[in-house]
């Protein structure tokens, strides 16, 4: 581990991270103007959709929000690339109709709402409009709410950390070196949802700018296939409808992972763990709970209508899990209880 750490140390791309991310800025940037191959295009779409798995993962993983302290900084990048590619295949599904030839915005019109036709239309415009709507209504409102919540106390709790950690440093209880980090952490942390508070906008405003630009992409496309590429009705609603709507969801798609995301790290509270270790360790704390909720699936699967073959295997798999912790559960009791009486044993008058 040491070893492949030392090579990314040393690499060309983190002794030249600055002019990499710099070119990479202009680049999107330029993609605003620049006309660009479908092929070059597909790879771009295949890069943000990369990019979106990567920093859920990564707020995931995080153990203190100040550890991604960029991220406020990289929803704006990432807003601004999923907006140029946004401006670059509505150029070209402009341009070239029913001769576009971007692979996965197709595969996302097609494969991804799982039929064709008018049917498949009908289905991926529902599905575009459910996965905007959680998007907007739910996640972005959410986050951006919690945000706003989270920078106002973290600033009002700011003097009185600084007074405690001023006590402990005159009390001789840490050091000069300690306090002064503590103090810069705290002012990171007061600079980070303070700038999660304004970042949060960005997701919402390209939500917002997502459906605006679906809509342009089927009207103008409906102009332009009918007037200037003389296609007949039917057909533009076929390719212009279908390209929007792959389009759109190619696009949402990781911007609805980055809107998690940043729901995800402006809800975690002060932690040692990871999102996942949390999970575990608060989800399997009582037994009790498990055993309410496979007898809740074994009843279930006995009514009729309900698909027992699904809901009493269930209940097994919860029942067993539940055994488990309820053996684990006496086990620590029981070694509590050993370690008070020795504890007493100890203690007590010879």
């Amino acid at each position: 581990m040491a070893d492949v750490q030392r090579i990314l140390n040393n690499s060309f791309l983190s002794k030249r991270s600055d002019l990499v991310i710099a070119v990479g800025v202009i680049v999107v940037v330029m993609m605003l103007i620049i006309p660009l191959p479908t092929v070059l295009l597909d790879f771009l779409m295949a890069c943000n959709l990369l990019l979106g798995l990567l920093v859920i993962l990564i707020v995931l993983y995080t153990k203190r929000a100040l550890d991604f302290s960029i991220f406020p900084s990289l929803l704006l990048v990432t807003t601004v690339f999923g907006l140029a590619l946004n401006v670059s295949s509505t150029r070209l599904i402009l341009a070239k109709g029913s001769e576009f030839d971007g692979k996965i915005v197709r595969a996302f019109g097609r494969f991804v709402v799982g039929t064709t036709g008018p049917e498949g239309l009908v289905i991926g415009l529902i599905i575009f409009i459910i996965i905007v709507a959680v998007q907007f209504i739910v996640i972005t409102k959410g986050a951006t709410r919690v945000a706003e919540v989270a920078a106002r106390f973290t600033l009002d709790a700011l003097p009185g950390k600084q007074m405690a950690i001023e006590a402990e440093y005159n009390s001789g209880a840490i050091t000069e070196e300690e306090s002064q980090k503590r103090k810069n952490d705290l002012q990171r942390e007061v600079d980070f949802y303070g700038a999660m508070d304004g970042a949060s906008k960005f997701v919402s405003g390209n939500v917002m700018v997502g459906i605006l630009i679906t809509v342009i992409n089927i009207v103008g496309g409906m102009i332009v296939g009918m007037s200037l590429h003389n296609e007949p009705f039917q057909l533009a609603i076929d390719n212009y409808i279908s390209l929007s709507i792959g389009d759109g969801l190619v696009t949402q798609f990781p911007a609805l992972l980055i809107s998690t995301s940043t729901g995800i790290i402006v809800t975690r509270a002060v932690s040692d763990g990871t999102f996942g270790s949390d999970v575990f360790t608060q989800f399997s704390r009582q037994g009790r709970i498990y055993w309410i909720a496979a007898v809740f699936l074994l009843v279930l699967g006995f009514l009729p209508g309900f698909p027992w073959y699904i809901l009493i295997p269930m209940a097994i798999i919860t029942g067993y899990v539940a055994f488990i912790l309820t053996r684990r559960e006496v086990r620590a009791s029981e070694k509590s209880k050993e370690q008070e009486e020795a504890e007493k044993a100890a203690h007590a008058p010879a």
